[in-house]
């Protein structure tokens, strides 16, 4: 269906169909990064780092935004910035015709459960661009850096008053700690007319583990180690827009080079061992004991130890 499978933007938003898969809509965010300011792209920057840690290419390539809602894993990657960022998406019927419904606080109801009706299909969603004095984190938190499920995971939208640093407005949601994508509330309230510093952390802190409390025997497990990483993600959160403010630029992943060393074949010899075992390249110096270690080297004034 052509319809559910087109990206375009629309009233300073990207609109999504349904079906687009994942793969595709990495390659339409990397094309606006060409054709848009940086500032109004930070939801999307956070969605394309977050797409390079959703399952494995393979999967990727088949997934689409709309089943990650329809499904609604309560450790989806994807849903916590969704939320977050006040995405919608439009449903369509027979019964209904077509509507917009928020991804909010009130879109999920039970576990894999929310109020879309049963007649209605997913055809498109809705994610608008930042805006000015906006700042937007998303986290994943797993054992694994790819194709790996979430322990816990968090995004965060803040809007700050440029002079005094004042929370004007913030969503922040969690997966990963409930039946489903929890958008806090409490918290939110909490922070709202406050300003942005360490003390307000750290009170927001407290306000967070009274709104959201993991019962012991909670599917997942790891009850204490998931509400610490709630913290955990906050206080990151914090930093990284303090580092901002202060113009210090984000850290940037770069693809690695890898070396590989190998003999290559003398043409004097017709055969060649299968399964040959390939010498480190200082196997010698470890063997004679003639490798030099760190802890070898004598200490010098002043050195730092990490």
């Amino acid at each position: 269906v052509d319809e559910l499978n087109t990206v375009e933007v629309k009233d300073n938003s990207l609109h999504i169909g349904a079906s687009v898969s994942l793969s595709s809509l990495e390659l339409h965010i990397e094309n606006l990064f060409n054709s848009r300011g940086a500032r109004e792209l930070a939801i999307l920057r956070e969605l394309k780092d977050m797409l390079q840690r959703f399952a494995s290419k393979q999967i990727r390539n088949v997934a689409s935004l709309g089943g990650n809602i329809g499904t609604g894993s309560p450790i989806s990657d994807l849903l916590p910035l969704l939320m977050a960022c006040s995405s919608s998406i439009w449903v369509a019927s027979f019964k209904k015709g077509v509507r917009e419904v928020m991804l909010d606080q009130n879109f999920f109801t039970g576990y894999r459960q929310s109020i879309l009706l049963s007649h209605e299909v997913i055809t498109s969603i809705s994610i608008p661009f930042s805006v000015e004095n906006q700042y937007f984190r998303a986290y994943k938190v797993s054992r694994r850096k790819e194709d790996d499920i979430a322990i816990v995971n968090g995004a965060f939208s803040l809007v700050l008053c440029p002079k005094n640093q004042v929370v004007l407005s913030s969503r922040i949601a969690f997966g990963g700690i409930g039946p489903y994508t929890l958008l806090l509330q409490e918290t939110c309230a909490f922070l709202q007319g406050r300003e942005w510093s360490e003390t307000t952390i750290e009170l927001a802190m407290d306000v967070l583990l009274k709104e959201v409390n993991i019962a012991q025997g909670s599917p997942g497990g790891m009850e204490i180690y998931r509400q610490s990483l709630m913290l955990s993600l906050l206080l990151k959160t914090f930093l990284s827009i303090q580092d901002e403010m202060n113009g210090s630029r984000r850290h940037e992943i770069f693809d690695f080079k890898s070396l590989q060393l190998f003999d290559v074949k003398d043409p004097g010899h017709d055969l060649e061992p299968i399964g040959r075992p390939l010498k480190h390249v200082s196997a010698d110096l470890h063997c004679t004991g003639e490798a030099t270690y760190v802890d070898d080297e004598r200490r010098l004034k002043n050195e730092a130890f990490g």
